[in-house]
């Protein structure tokens, strides 16, 4: 039988194996390409769901009070999916690194509480709260999948 953690470090894995797989598949013609003015370029897509694991870390150190936290200075050029990978590398060992280190228990004890997202579906506990991690990513996924096929690619 498989562990909470076990489960959410493989959907973890997994989640990130399958956006791989979409993200590779961009032309580098496509790099900056968005469906209209407001969107984020696909680059910037790949950099905001890579961004989210430090994010993510932050939310759950923090049991979810927020207000201290400052996203960092991203002035990077975007230049390739590669490059964003490259980047946030060892940004994403040390998030599973950071799953990796709670205990069963903790899963299911541990709350996380987002005063700024209202109290109707607050607080939550650690295990679901990391799993919107995956869902994050996936939403994300789907939504460079779709703009893929946008550019017929």
């Amino acid at each position: 039988m498989s562990s909470t953690k076990q489960l959410i470090l493989g959907q973890l894995k997994e989640v990130r194996r399958q956006s791989l797989r979409v993200w590779e598949a961009l032309p580098e013609e496509k790099f900056h390409w968005k469906p209209d003015p407001e969107a984020m370029t696909m680059l910037e897509v790949v950099r905001h769901v890579l961004k989210a694991d430090a994010w993510f870390q932050f939310i759950v150190e923090k049991r979810g009070d927020i207000k201290d936290y400052s996203v960092w200075d991203d002035e990077r050029p975007l230049i390739s999916v590669q490059d964003e990978l490259d980047f946030h590398k060892p940004i994403r060992a040390d998030f599973l690194k950071f799953v990796e280190q709670f205990s069963e228990a903790d899963f299911s004890t541990i709350e996380i509480q987002r005063k700024d997202k209202g109290a109707r579906e607050w607080p939550r506990k650690l295990g679901p709260y990391l799993l919107r991690v995956c869902y994050h990513e996936t939403v994300h996924t789907g939504q460079f999948l779709a703009y893929l096929r946008m550019m017929e690619v």
